[in-house]
């Protein structure tokens, strides 16, 4: 993402990378590239859609939580649904190799890996930034680290999850929308000293 983005407060023609320097900054913006995605969905309550993600983690994931595993981590997407993450992009088609859905299942699954990007936001001011775009209240004691749900974020819709402490969480976007998603954080973040890194 080298893209040159129009930003409020005056930064037009100002390239994210060069906003601030990473050392400076109070905001990190970390592009997580390698990270393949993979929608488990049940198309009724009775699927073998729990069976499945219990032989993966042995632990059926609740509403609103990530479950660790691996080379899998798994958060629940919706009803009914699961979306499962992992940074081997090749373990992506031999799960989906393993588990082929079948029509008597009532199960489904969808490789999302090229239609969402993950970004990593961390920092002293992490929380800040977060809170001045979003009425989600991301310290609140309910919504503890390992916890994930669907908000919006200024005029985005993203899934974020509390990675750990203090302060790391990571946002879901769909693709089409990460440029000019990273180029609204970095703006609204302009008084916190935002920084953008790609590993």
């Amino acid at each position: 993402m080298h893209e040159t983005t129009a930003l409020r407060h005056g930064l037009e023609d100002t390239s994210i990378r060069n906003l601030v320097a990473e050392e400076e900054s109070n905001v990190l913006i970390t592009h997580q590239p390698f990270t393949g995605k993979l929608l488990v969905k049940g198309i009724q309550w009775d699927s073998i859609l729990e069976d499945c993600i219990q032989t993966v983690f042995g632990v059926l994931p609740e509403q609103g939580r990530v479950v660790l595993g691996d080379p899998w981590s798994a958060m629940s997407w919706g009803t009914n649904e699961y979306l499962m993450t992992t940074s081997n992009t090749s373990a992506v088609q031999e799960f989906s190799d393993v588990n082929q859905p079948l029509e008597e299942n009532d199960m489904s699954l969808v490789d999302l890996s090229a239609a969402y990007q993950c970004f990593r936001i961390s920092g002293s001011a992490s929380i800040d930034l977060i809170t001045s775009c979003c009425v989600l209240d991301v310290q609140n004691p309910d919504f503890s680290v390992n916890s994930v749900t669907a908000c919006r974020l200024g005029p985005y819709r993203v899934v974020i999850h509390h990675v750990s402490d203090p302060a790391i969480f990571d946002m879901y976007i769909e693709r089409s929308l990460a440029t000019p998603f990273v180029g609204y954080l970095v703006a609204s973040g302009y008084p916190f000293k935002v920084s953008y890194s790609e590993p």
